[in-house]
């Protein structure tokens, strides 16, 4: 996997509070997550595009509640 991709899977763990949560959220399995950073299975685009949007929000200070708001908009 490119390092961002996994480094954008790593920091999504870390916000989460680790692995587990994160494949709770995900709704994934922890040795998928696993897998995927081992790069044993490809990262599939949307579990990569769920971890970047927990990193975002979580920079922007949105963690959880920007899954709420209207998506699309840059303002």
């Amino acid at each position: 996997m490119p390092p961002v991709k996994a480094r954008a899977v790593l920091c999504a763990a870390d916000i989460l509070g680790g692995i587990e949560r994160l494949a709770a959220h995900l709704n994934a399995r922890s040795d998928d997550i696993e897998s995927w950073l081992a790069d044993r299975v490809p990262l599939p685009e949307h579990i990569y595009q769920q971890c970047v949007e927990i990193v975002v929000d979580s920079l922007l200070g949105e963690a959880g509640a920007g899954h709420a708001r209207n998506r699309g908009s840059l303002h």
